[in-house]
């Protein structure tokens, strides 16, 4: 009996946890500031773009096609730092 009484607290306090951390998630508008199209010539992976879900990338900035990967992501918070500029965790 004792057991059973201390998995459920267990339970019990691991699901309230969880929802705790649930209700601070960052909800990203469709048109955020963090979805936009990057590209640099220096990197091997030339373009990437951010899309609300999700991502691909681009070895060359004319590619049209996914050549270097694409996924979904999740953005849990965002940050802008001292200098302005908007971080995605």
């Amino acid at each position: 009996m004792t057991k059973f009484v201390v998995l459920n607290a267990a339970i019990l306090v691991l699901l309230t946890s969880i929802s705790g951390f649930c209700d601070d998630q960052y909800v990203p508008t469709e048109n955020g500031e963090l979805f936009a199209t990057w590209t640099n010539q220096d990197l091997q992976t030339q373009k990437t773009i951010n899309f609300f879900g999700g991502y691909k990338d681009y070895n060359q900035i004319g590619d049209i096609e996914p050549t270097g990967g694409e996924g979904t992501e999740q953005i849990m918070s965002k940050v802008t730092d001292s200098a302005g500029d908007i971080w995605g965790r």
